[in-house]
């Protein structure tokens, strides 16, 4: 019997994220880092929504996949269950 999988989940404050394209870019930086599993992008929160397998993936990556695409983020809540 497979263990069950961990799952992990963060809440980005998102800055720089003003329009639609902006939020694409983000939504698609983040879904390519290999453990992400979901992501959900709110315009008018500014924040962005993102589980993952907490194995695979460190917080700072998700961090880090913003910053790419020219925006920027502040870990608010990362929590591993």
């Amino acid at each position: 019997m497979k263990a069950p999988r961990r799952s992990g989940s963060a809440v980005l404050a998102l800055s720089g994220v003003d329009d639609e394209s902006a939020a694409r870019s983000v939504r698609s930086a983040l879904t390519l880092i290999r453990g992400v599993r979901a992501v959900q992008i709110s315009l008018a929160q500014r924040q962005a929504r993102v589980a993952f397998d907490p194995e695979t993936v460190q917080p700072w990556q998700l961090h880090r996949a913003v910053q790419a695409v020219g925006c920027d983020a502040e870990l608010q809540t990362p929590s591993k269950a």
